[in-house]
């Protein structure tokens, strides 16, 4: 499968120790077939982490959806997508804790082979989101000059996409992908082009797992 995609539809989320069981079997055997049937989508993919809001009884997860373009994902829009769902669907977001969604454009890669790793067989990832209010140009020639090239220094590294949100803030994502069993990479000096504006305007978040869909 050609897994290219123009566009990106991230999630990222929470899930209580107590309900994942029922989520994953909603999500990987219901939810995903039935986004990957509507026309643009191309590709999905599943990863679990540590929980992004440092809560003990839950665990993170990042879901993504790659498309043709971000057309893919607006026509109908997330928004109206959720006047939509059914009691089931509605039933298993609502465990959802913390969600937080992005559409991105993908902007450029960088990694081993040619035109990285497909996200959808990435081992893992990290993700990672920035927003400066106002110096968009040096956070992006900061992305390419100085965060990028640390992240692939990293023996676990394999590839990394930058992005770009068009759904409002966050501006901008970094996905880091990486091999399994490793610990989340360190791309965010906090030195260099950006300097002081790191501490004193830059917002981010982050969050990390292992894929667990598509299996192999």
């Amino acid at each position: 499968m050609n897994t290219k995609a123009s566009a990106i539809w991230i999630l990222a989320y929470d899930i209580a120790h107590e309900h994942e069981q029922r989520y994953l079997d909603w999500f990987h055997s219901e939810h995903i077939p039935e986004k990957l049937a509507r026309p643009g989508y191309t590709w999905a993919a599943h990863f679990r982490g540590a929980s992004t809001s440092g809560h003990p009884s839950a665990n993170g997860f990042v879901a993504m959806f790659g498309g043709e373009s971000t057309r893919a994902f607006l026509n109908p829009s997330p928004a109206q997508l959720k006047t939509r769902q059914d009691a089931r669907t509605r039933e298993m977001m609502g465990l959802r804790v913390g969600s937080r969604a992005m559409i991105v454009c993908e902007e450029w890669s960088e990694g081993s082979g040619p035109g990285g790793v497909p996200l959808d067989q990435s081992p893992a990832i990290d993700l990672v989101t920035l927003d400066v209010d106002s110096l968009d140009e040096r956070l992006s020639a900061w992305c390419v000059q100085e965060a990028v090239p640390t992240a692939l220094a990293s023996d676990s590294a394999l590839s990394a996409t930058k992005c770009t949100n068009v759904m409002g803030r966050p501006r901008h994502a970094l996905v880091l992908q990486r091999a399994v069993g490793t610990e989340p990479i360190a791309a965010l000096d906090t030195q260099g082009e950006l300097g002081g504006i790191v501490t004193s305007e830059l917002k981010l978040t982050f969050a990390s797992g292992k894929r667990i869909w598509p299996l192999n």
